[in-house]
């Protein structure tokens, strides 16, 4: 039995020197685990048998296992190499979809982009969530880390260019081409990335075009670009401002902003003319197309006789020295030609007021047009005609009230003129020199002299003469001598406002009887002149020659090369004119044309046609139902002056007193000195009288002021001129009572348009503009809709396609937005480029910033495995990617792992069900990347069990040796 038991020994000796040797074996394999034999000793024996008395049987091996601790964490090269520090094995999946566990981090990537081990066994990996935690829920799958990214580029949208351009290049005139480098300045280049992923490169050529002057202050630059050779044009951009709100434009060449817009359709009486009208077609207007603004014009008719030789007299050509009116009677020069201004009534025009007076016998065209335009401009104003009623009788015969000149009262040589106002207008209304209406005897004031002056020579008074002072507001009655001159009435009337005295002359004498004169006061001198009278405050207190609807201002007639040019007071499209000769007879009926506004005028009249058909005239060019296109711009602005805060309480009544009454006003080169009424007003009242003193100013030439407004508006008073050029003056200086102290004066304003010159292609095709349903707008010659007669109130307008304009100083004006290119047909997607970083200084052509939004594919750069087993790979594209997070199994009793080789485990029914866990969290280990762990096998301890375990070899091999001696003696001693 020794024999046997040594044996057993042998064996067990033999299989620790085994496993001392597999584990010296396995000391350089990675995540290899030493393992270790455990024995235990053979004992049997029988129920009947005492077991104090019985020998051991030998040693039998129990199991060989793994010891389970931490090895040496060594560092590697590879980013895929993985070290376990703590519990935990990977989990491995084989190609037949076994599970395999190791400590063996030893990984790389195989042709599946996965993560295997040398034998193909793929690590598992779970996906990850929002916050990088791995999920649960999925079940485990092999790590795969793509070499390159599938659907990850970029393609471009973006382009962002920072430049210096040149400002000391000179502009390029020749056609572009992008062969001839002479036919631009610089380029640039850079690679762009389509909707596919494809690369494209995208060349930019850069063309001065325009240098900076006084008259358009910028600097232009032309870009051309090219996507793979290919000409690709920029989509239209609206012009903005420097904020980037859209601008419009309306037929005046007048730029609003979309937000200006709207808020004066919200908040503007008339918001209808500013509407943007959406989803419609638009003619195309460019911005640098928009020239200089031009004055706004009135509307104008000219006209000219038809006569060569009447031409050449009213030019003063041809040896001519004017045209001959002596013979002409006050009738004959009487309604010429009538005049409708803007939509007034017709007046009458006429030269009556020159009949009979001198140089009539050579009078130029611009005389007559001068004289002209005061006839206009005082039969369109404002003014009045003298009521002349208290001179007559109902039935409309003279009431015989006479106005009485006397002469050097009380001296040898006293006389007394009596004139009968009331007959000598009938007198002079038979012959035809006045116009009126006896039942309503309203006359002017140039026939009320008129008359006058015909009873003085039937008088045979011919060393008088009255007339009319517009500038001093009375009659002037000039004496070859100096006599004195009284002035009165035989009865009470009120249009010239003289003492009512009953003279009684002498009959023998013809003085005046007694001294009822003694009490009124002689006429005094108009200056130092003593021949010259003055009866003053002699103002026109009858009907408005013309209703207040009908009043016009600011009529010019001119004559020039042979024509005569009547314009109306107004600029702007508005503005109209219409001029006729068409003459009336007292039966209502008949018509025909005045002579004489045939021959200077050429003024006809057809009776087979209409009295419209008769008219020649320039129409406004507005309509109440349509947008009709500019012709002649906008309405000007008149001089106004605005006072200060009044001195007065002007919510309760003050008072005009000698100390503040006095008022200087000038208009349009009319001054005066009005000394306003004196009493007590409210301020209504107040305006309304001041109003009415300045428009009876006038001029020594004639020339009246009409139209002023006076008006009281938020405190303060404020003046409207009624003319409206750059020539229209207004001041007023007047009592700090009335806020007209130290008031700036004003000046009107001739408007001004820009003529639009709208875009075409070719020399004349026009070219048309809409938006699609994106937004996008497309240029079109297909008029569609379009109404050339309506037009809208405000239309977008564009920058250029591929401009660059600088100011002055080099600083980036337009685009202010991004340029759009249409470049979907070669990258699949437009791309837009940002110029905003760029500049024009004095220094060389430089790429100050470039930069674009696309990317490629990206190629797999690198992978960065955390400690929580959380994988990110980055690519070539600048993308990064966490592809899942590595989880770690472990188990209730490793050492009932059975292993399978190469470092490798499976499951038993002694080490129980895996579980799984991420990397860090309880019962795991973390992960080292780029390092693996060597074995636990220390070679010390193994070199030490390798001598036992030979020693215990020895032992055992000696005992059988004994046993065998023992046995050869045994047999020996039978023999």
């Amino acid at each position: 039995m020794s024999f046997y038991t040594s044996l057993t020994g042998l064996n067990a000796a033999t299989t620790e020197l085994s496993v001392t040797s597999n584990n010296i074996a396995n000391s350089a394999t990675a995540g290899f685990k030493r393992s270790s034999a455990s024995f235990g000793d053979i004992f049997a024996t029988s129920p009947l048998q005492r077991a104090s008395a019985v020998v051991g049987q030998g040693v039998a091996l129990k199991e060989i296992s793994q010891e389970f601790s931490q090895g040496f964490v060594q560092f590697s090269s590879n980013s895929l190499d993985l070290a376990i520090t703590g519990d935990g094995f990977f989990p491995l999946q084989s190609s037949d979809g076994s599970r395999v566990y190791t400590r063996n981090g030893s990984f790389m990537l195989n042709e599946q982009n996965q993560m295997v081990n040398s034998a193909g066994q793929a690590l598992l990996s779970l996906p990850v969530d929002s916050t990088n935690k791995a999920d649960f829920s999925q079940p485990p799958s092999a790590l795969s880390i793509p070499r390159q990214t599938v659907s990850e580029f970029r393609a471009t949208t973006e382009v962002e260019l920072g430049l210096n351009l040149p400002s000391n290049v000179e502009p390029i005139t020749a056609n572009f081409n992008p062969n001839k480098p002479e036919t631009y300045h610089r380029t640039t280049s850079l690679t762009v990335y389509g909707a596919s992923g494809s690369q494209h490169l995208a060349t930019i050529y850069y063309v001065k075009t325009q240098n900076a002057t006084a008259d358009t202050p910028e600097n232009k630059w032309q870009t051309h670009v090219y996507l793979d050779g290919q000409r690709v044009d920029s989509e239209l951009i609206q012009a903005t401002d420097s904020g980037g709100d859209q601008f419009f434009v309306n037929k005046y060449g007048e730029l609003k902003t979309a937000s200006e817009l709207e808020f004066l359709q919200k908040n503007s009486t008339n918001s209808s003319e500013y509407l943007v009208t959406q989803g419609t077609v638009y003619r195309k207007y460019s911005f640098d197309k928009l020239d200089e603004a031009i004055q706004s014009t009135p509307a104008t008719v000219s006209i000219s006789s038809a006569n060569e030789t009447t031409r050449q007299q009213l030019s003063l050509a041809g040896g001519e020295s004017g045209f001959d009116l002596s013979a002409a009677s006050r009738s004959e020069l009487r309604d010429m030609l009538s005049l409708s201004v803007d939509g007034s009534s017709y007046v009458s025009l006429g030269l009556e007021h020159l009949a009979g007076t001198v140089n009539m016998g050579a009078v130029s065209g611009q005389t007559i047009a001068t004289e002209l335009t005061r006839i206009a401009n005082e039969r369109f104003g404002d003014g009045r005609k003298f009521d002349m009623s208290d001179y007559f009788n109902a039935d409309g015969t003279s009431s015989n009230t006479t106005m009485q000149l006397t002469r050097n009262y009380g001296l040898d040589d006293e006389s007394t003129i009596e004139l009968d106002v009331g007959q000598l207008l009938l007198d002079q209304q038979a012959f035809g020199n006045v116009v009126f209406d006896t039942t309503d005897p309203q006359v002017s004031y140039e026939e009320l002299v008129f008359a006058l002056n015909a009873g003085l020579d039937a008088a045979g008074v011919t060393d008088i003469e009255i007339a009319y002072n517009l500038a001093r507001k009375g009659l002037t009655i000039t004496q070859t001598g100096e006599e004195t001159l009284h002035v009165t009435s035989s009865t009470a009337e009120s249009a010239f406002g003289i003492p009512v005295i009953d003279l009684e002359l002498d009959g023998t004498t013809g003085k005046v009887a007694g001294t009822k004169l003694d009490e009124v006061p002689s006429v005094p001198p108009a200056d130092r002149d003593l021949a010259i009278k003055l009866l003053g405050n002699v103002v026109p207190k009858g009907d408005l020659i013309l209703p207040a609807r009908d009043q016009r201002y600011g009529i010019q007639i001119t004559y020039f090369d042979g024509k005569f040019n009547i314009s109306s007071g107004t600029t702007g499209d508005a503005s109209s004119i219409a001029v006729r000769n068409i003459l009336t007879a007292s039966d209502g009926v008949t018509k025909s044309a005045n002579e004489l506004g045939l021959q200077l005028f050429g003024l006809e009249y057809d009776s087979a046609l209409s009295d419209a058909e008769n008219t020649i005239k320039v129409d406004p060019e507005t309509s109440a139902i349509a947008n009709r296109p500019a012709v002649r711009g906008t309405a000007s602005t008149p001089a106004i002056v605005i006072g200060n805060q009044m001195g007065v309480d002007p919510n309760a009544p003050f008072s005009v007193t000698a100390d503040n009454r006095n008022l200087t006003v000038i208009v349009d080169n009319i001054s005066a000195q009005i000394e306003l009424d004196l009493g007590d007003y409210q301020i209504g009242d107040f305006t309304d009288m001041v109003e009415e003193k300045i428009n009876l100013m006038a001029d020594n030439v004639g020339r009246q002021v009409s139209g002023v407004k006076v008006d009281f508006d938020l405190g303060v008073i404020r003046f409207t001129g009624a003319t409206a050029t750059d020539d229209s003056f207004l001041q007023v200086a007047g009592s700090a009572d009335f806020g007209l102290e130290d008031v700036d004066s004003a000046f009107g304003q001739t408007s001004t348009y820009i003529e639009l010159d709208p875009d075409t292609q070719g020399a004349s095709t026009p070219l048309y503009v809409f938006q699609d349903r994106n937004g996008t707008w497309i240029e079109t010659t297909d008029k569609q809709d379009f109404d050339e007669n309506d037009i809208p109130q405000w239309r977008p307008i564009f920058l250029d396609k591929g401009e660059l304009t600088f100011n002055t100083s080099g600083t980036l004006v337009s685009p202010v937005n991004r340029v759009t290119l249409a470049s979907s047909e070669i990258t699949g997607n437009q791309i837009n480029l940002d110029y905003a970083a760029s500049t024009q200084f004095n220094s060389p052509f430089a790429v100050l910033s470039q930069s674009q939004n696309g990317a490629p594919e990206g190629d797999l750069v690198g992978v960065n495995i955390g400690e929580d087993g959380l994988v990110v790979a980055s690519y070539s594209n600048g993308s990064q990617k966490s592809l899942g997070k590595i989880i770690l199994a472990n188990f209730a009793t490793p050492k009932g792992l059975r292993q399978v080789g190469n470092s490798g485990f499976v499951a038993s029914s002694e080490s129980g069900e895996a579980r799984q866990g991420e990397p860090g969290s309880a019962g795991f280990g973390t992960i080292r990347a780029g390092a693996t762990e060597r074995s636990n096998v220390d070679l010390t301890a193994e070199l030490v069990n390798l001598i036992t375990a030979q020693r215990n070899f020895q032992a055992n091999a000696k005992a059988i040796e004994t046993s065998s001696t023992l046995t050869s003696t045994i047999i020996n001693m039978r023999s």
